[in-house]
Parts: C-alpha cells; sequence; structure tokens
C-alpha cells in the first residue's frame, strides 16, 4: 500500500492563526453545508482539533472539503480535510502545493462527526 508523509505544519504557524485568526470557512465537496466561524474562542477550538502528528495519506484518501484560516481578510492557512476510515486530518497546502499534514484529535473528530449528524438529521430521508 503506498503512503506520502509531509511532515507536521510548523508550530508557529499554528500559533499565529490560533492568536491572530479573524475568520474560518469551510466547505465540504458533497454535503450542501459550509463552516464559517469569525469568532477567535471558535476558531481556536477548531485549531485545538489539530493534533501534532502527522497524517500518512494512503491510497483511497479523498479529501471531503476545504478550509481556510484569515487574518483581516487575508488568507494565512488552507488545507483539505480528510474524514474517512482511512485519513482523519489536514492536508495544508503552501504556495498552492501540498506541503504539511495532521491528524485530527478526538476534539476535532467529534467537532465534524456532530456537524455531520446535524445535517443527516435535517436531510429528509
Amino acid at each position: 500500500m503506498s503512503q506520502t508523509a509531509f511532515p507536521s505544519i510548523p508550530l508557529e504557524r499554528l500559533q499565529y492563526i490560533f492568536e491572530n485568526a479573524t475568520y474560518m470557512d469551510a466547505t465540504f465537496y458533497n454535503l450542501p453545508i459550509s463552516i464559517n466561524q469569525s469568532e477567535l474562542p471558535q476558531i481556536q477550538a477548531t485549531i485545538g482539533g489539530i493534533a501534532e502528528a502527522t497524517m500518512p495519506l494512503e491510497a483511497g484518501c479523498t479529501a471531503i472539503g476545504h478550509i481556510w484560516f484569515q487574518v483581516n481578510g487575508k488568507n494565512i492557512e488552507e488545507a483539505d480535510i480528510f474524514y474517512n476510515e482511512k485519513c482523519v486530518g489536514y492536508l495544508w497546502y503552501e504556495n498552492g502545493k501540498p506541503a504539511y499534514s495532521n491528524m485530527m484529535t478526538e476534539e476535532g473528530f467529534n467537532f465534524y462527526a456532530n456537524i455531520f449528524a446535524q445535517v443527516q438529521s435535517q436531510t429528509p430521508q
């Protein structure tokens, strides 16, 4: 099974968005929702769901969405969101190319699980 490995995003970059982010936006490719946060404590909770450990990208891993963090209207960091049985985490971009990866913490996993459960409960069967 083929894997691609990227290093963890540098801690100082996460620290910067943790302290300075003014907006977070996440879109999902196959769900009729997006997540927007403009309060620093909300954004910090989302960042708290990023683990220090790297996420190996196994063959067959596909992103379910994309997330952007902004400071005063400028995109500072962006990542693909992975949430499936093979990969659970973020693939960070630098200059438009994948550069770093991080797994999600249990809190990060539960954050998305709660959102997906809400969407499913509101979607007509």
